[in-house]
């Protein structure tokens, strides 16, 4: 089975969103055009060959940023939203490395930080990378 096989537009998993949080305001410009479900993998791809560009994306170890998208619910209500963190890429790690990191990381710390302004980590999305 090929990878790009579990490859969808960013816009039909945001559209999804909808059914779980139907208050949720999407920011489509904020989002990468592909989507890759199994390591939820934001990236774009401008030759078409979109298993090649997944692999790029993956593979690479230059990007000097990653960024992340989750769910937050405000602690007030029941007001959903798309929220987003940049995060330097200090180690020069791969897209999979980075996130291993995050979870174990940063992640808790999200909640902490979250948690101080009044909203509550719901649910990642994914990550993509920032030139």
């Amino acid at each position: 089975m090929n990878a790009t096989d579990s490859v969808i537009e960013s816009k039909e998993f945001l559209e999804s969103l909808k059914e779980k949080y139907p208050s949720i305001k999407i920011p489509f410009y904020k989002f990468r055009e592909w989507y890759y479900v199994e390591q939820r993998v934001f990236f774009d791809c401008d030759t078409g060959d979109k298993q090649r560009c997944l692999d790029d994306a993956i593979k690479r170890t230059d990007y000097p940023f990653f960024k992340v998208f989750f769910v937050a619910k405000d602690k007030e209500g029941e007001s959903f939203t798309i929220m987003d963190i940049v995060y330097p890429n200090a180690f020069k790690s791969s897209i999979n490395k980075w996130v291993d990191r995050y979870e174990t990381m940063l992640k808790p710390a999200s909640f902490i930080a979250l948690e101080g302004s009044g909203k509550e980590y719901i649910e990642y999305l994914g990550v993509t990378y920032e030139m």
